[in-house]
């Protein structure tokens, strides 16, 4: 998986899975961080990779498969910005979509309007202008970053278009983002959970290490 490389969601089996993201250079396949998480049969989550190398973790988010109808699109927020702790946003038509968000705060999904979406972003410091592309009938989730020069930035990530189609494609950042989500939105009838990983880190060069040991069920 390349960095800034987006994959489909994973089906997989319920149960305890371990997870590892290391770097990519030859001899340095030592993971920067590990977890184990728990996947419940019917549900689709994202797994992001959360900070700076010397802190970095991995949160769990759940998802929301479920495309909004014809002529809407549906987002919310995450804040991942490891420079801000208290971040508001709100479209041009006044529409909140977070309100003091602290660092990791995951928030609701939102109807809007599909297309271009201009969105103010408040921190204590001031405002900063950011602008992200909704797909018509699709949930989305918008990132908030820091790009490669410390300014706050906003990434939108398809969760859900149509009935079955899951998001494919690269991730321009310029604060450093792996995206990384795999299977089916039709596994989940079958008994399955779906996983997704995202890794938000401020470097460069890290991959996910995609293969999952199972323990247990």
């Amino acid at each position: 998986m390349p960095y800034g490389g987006v994959s489909k969601y994973m089906p997989l089996a319920p149960g305890t899975y371990a997870l590892g993201m290391a770097p990519t250079e030859p001899g340095t396949n030592t993971p920067v961080v590990t977890a184990e998480v728990q996947v419940a049969s019917g549900t689709a989550v994202t797994l992001a990779a959360l900070g700076p190398n010397a802190t970095i973790h991995i949160a769990t988010i759940e998802d929301d498969l479920t495309p909004p109808p014809a002529g809407t699109s549906r987002a919310r927020v995450v804040q991942a910005s490891t420079t801000q702790d208290d971040i508001s946003v709100r479209t041009a038509d006044g529409t909140e979509l977070a309100a003091n968000a602290v660092f990791e705060s995951v928030g609701d999904y939102v109807d809007l309007p599909p297309g271009r979406v201009d969105l103010t972003l408040t921190t204590p410091d001031g405002d900063t202008p950011a602008a992200v592309e909704l797909r018509d009938a699709a949930a989305q989730t918008i990132f908030l970053l820091d790009s490669s020069s410390g300014e706050l930035t906003a990434l939108a990530v398809v969760d859900s278009a149509g009935v079955t189609e899951t998001p494919v494609g690269g991730v321009a950042t310029g604060g450093g983002a792996l995206a990384v989500q795999a299977g089916s939105a039709t596994a989940t009838a079958a008994g399955l959970g779906l996983l997704a990983a995202l890794a938000l880190v401020l470097t460069t060069g890290l991959a996910l290490a995609r293969q999952a040991e199972r323990r247990g069920a």
